[in-house]
């Protein structure tokens, strides 16, 4: 797995990562990983609940279905834990 691209978008309340993969012909993968940051009081913060943020169901769920299908889904969200903590969003 190689990410190409970590963002996330506060408004939204979602962070997500690009990465790229082999198909079985050899050629580049594009996908993408994301889930939802933590909300308290109706707002959102800048952390990723661990236990809890939405990576396998609803819009995440089906966004990462590929991806998980791919990498594994532990490799897929300890790479964006991991790209999102580089980037100033605590995982708890």
């Amino acid at each position: 797995m190689k990410i190409l691209e970590f963002d996330f978008n506060k408004d939204l309340g979602f962070a997500w990562i690009i990465v790229s993969g082999k198909n079985g012909s050899g050629l580049e993968v594009l996908f993408t990983i994301q889930c939802c940051l933590k909300e308290k009081d109706g707002k959102i913060e800048l952390k990723i609940n661990t236990n809890d943020c939405g990576d396998d169901w609803g819009c995440c769920g089906e966004a990462n279905e590929k991806a998980f299908e791919y990498f594994g889904k532990d490799l897929c969200m300890t790479a964006l834990f991991n790209e999102a903590k580089l980037n100033g969003i605590e995982a708890v």
